[in-house]
């Protein structure tokens, strides 16, 4: 071998059974600068991930028996399973195109992963103190918000993994949801401590709205970055004036405490989902309910706006696809989901007996990305 010359790549021939994630790390390892070349622990992790990671090209079909209720057929698909974490994940989200996949857990770290192949990008992530609750890409993908349980906002280039602003503090309990404005220069947070704070970037100047009596657990800006919505265990859904700092209207009221809200492409409605996956649907200007808490919908009244960010709920940017979710104490129960014109269970994910701590769709609504314990799934959605 030629010294500084990096050898081609074997053929399948030579080499039948050599992975693109095992080259890539090859390749890494011979990079001439010695600086640049991943640590032993690094190149430790990835190899450990590599042999975890379990694909299965075919969905296999299960009948249900005659007694069972649903459809003649259920889907259970098995794709990607994301292994690295050393303590339970409680977030996990796609990048705003799709082409990545970053999560949170106990272990305080944030790995971001390729979710096409399942290879780590980067290295852990590590800043926080203690358990990373929630997670946001911004809107151009370029950076990722996380909260955490010690009341702290993280900013991170998602590119390098460097910190790129000071730690946002301000609440007085565990954030449970960060969300970037359409510009990407504010986030908004919703936390244990009942209030939404919405921090400027540049500055870390801070705008706190009061109003809810139960933690918050899901916020989103409006697109022209003048509202926020937030849903919260308190079983409200609220419509802010961020300039005012006051609600539009009364508060809208669900028959269960809220965990995603989302708004659908042409803004005109809110659409909120429960702890069981139930989903309500509400105009936006008047607040008139257009749906009861259901999982079957008028065709398109559940279609929303792609929220990079994971819940204890989820519904699918295009409305076809709601989540529902078993109870957090409720060990064993596969994530089920639902075709909301139909009303009827089209899919099913086994869990292995694990808490399921997230879930979320991909921007196409075609993947289903879920968090049990130490790995985070992903799962084709069958049509």
């Amino acid at each position: 071998m030629k010294q500084d010359v990096r050898p081609e790549r074997p053929d399948n021939e030579d080499a039948p059974k050599l992975s693109d994630g095992v080259w890539e790390l090859a390749e890494k390892c011979w990079v001439k600068d010695p600086k640049s070349r991943p640590t032993a622990g690094a190149i430790c992790d990835t190899l450990s991930h590599l042999l975890d990671t379990t694909i299965v090209a075919q969905p296999t079909p299960i009948l249900p028996t005659p007694s069972q209720e649903g459809p003649s057929q259920m889907l259970i698909v098995s794709n990607l399973q994301l292994k690295g974490h050393t303590d339970t994940i409680a977030c996990s989200t796609f990048s705003p195109d799709g082409k990545h996949i970053a999560s949170g857990a106990e272990d305080r770290t944030i790995r971001i992963w390729d979710a096409q192949t399942g290879s780590p990008v980067l290295e852990p992530l590590k800043m926080h103190t203690k358990t990373i609750l929630c997670i946001a890409y911004s809107p151009d993908g370029s950076q990722i918000a996380s909260g955490d349980q010690a009341f702290i906002i993280m900013l991170w280039d998602a590119t390098s993994g460097q910190v790129v602003a000071r730690p946002f503090k301000g609440h007085t309990g565990s954030v449970f949801s960060v969300s970037f404005s359409p510009d990407g220069r504010q986030i908004a947070s919703g936390a244990h401590d009942q209030t939404i704070r919405i921090c400027d970037i540049q500055t870390g100047a801070s705008v706190v709205l009061n109003g809810h009596t139960d933690q918050v657990h899901s916020v989103i800006f409006t697109a022209d970055g003048k509202r926020i919505i937030s849903g919260s265990l308190d079983m409200t859904v609220r419509i802010w004036d961020i300039n005012l700092r006051r609600l539009v209207h009364a508060p809208l009221t669900d028959s269960g405490g809220i965990h995603f809200v989302g708004l659908s492409p042409d803004e005109k409605m809110v659409v909120a989902g429960g702890w069981n996956g139930s989903m309500c649907t509400w105009n936006i200007e008047t607040g008139t309910l257009v749906s009861q808490p259901s999982q079957q919908h008028a065709e398109g009244s559940t279609a929303v706006k792609f929220v990079a960010k994971s819940t204890f709920s989820a519904v699918s940017p295009d409305g076809n696809w709601v989540v529902k979710n078993a109870a957090k104490d409720d060990k064993g129960t596969p994530v089920e989901v639902w075709n909301t014109n139909t009303g009827k269970l089209v899919a099913t994910f086994p869990t292995d007996s694990h808490l399921i701590q997230s879930v979320t769709f991909s921007p196409d609504s075609k993947c289903i990305l879920f968090s049990t314990d130490l790995t985070v799934h992903v799962h084709p959605i069958g049509q």
